[in-house]
């Protein structure tokens, strides 16, 4: 079972989009709640680690315990529910459009949770 086959350039795409659009959206909201000595070079930081869904805030805070805790907690909620996503793709659609279409939508929201938990994160520990 080669497990590209399940993915598509649809998948690809469609995760750079999200990814691409958090991150960006990310660089202002972080300019305004991050006040410290080393503003330029904790925004890039924690800009880039946006990958790490839940775990922003921990990051934005220098894994304080301030920004794990919250993080940690968030990420036990989210990580069965991106899993349970990707393993979703892993069903056998039947050559029916609804069922690919339904296995990107949940594609779509996996991955919209799991980056939008990110900035709730982010919100709790700043």
């Amino acid at each position: 079972m080669k497990i590209i086959h399940y993915f598509t350039k649809t998948h690809l795409h469609s995760f750079l989009i999200i990814y691409i659009l958090f991150t960006l959206w990310l660089i202002p909201f972080l300019h305004k709640l991050i006040d410290a000595q080393d503003h330029l070079r904790r925004i890039i930081i924690t800009t880039l680690s946006s990958i790490t869904g839940p775990m922003l805030g921990a990051v934005a805070r220098d894994f304080a315990v301030e920004g794990l805790q919250p993080s940690l907690t968030l990420l036990m909620i989210t990580v069965p529910i991106l899993l349970a996503g990707i393993l979703f793709q892993f069903v056998k659609d039947f050559d029916k459009a609804w069922v690919k279409n339904l296995k990107l939508v949940i594609w779509y929201l996996a991955w919209l949770f799991w980056f939008s938990t990110g900035m709730l994160s982010l919100r709790v520990a700043l």
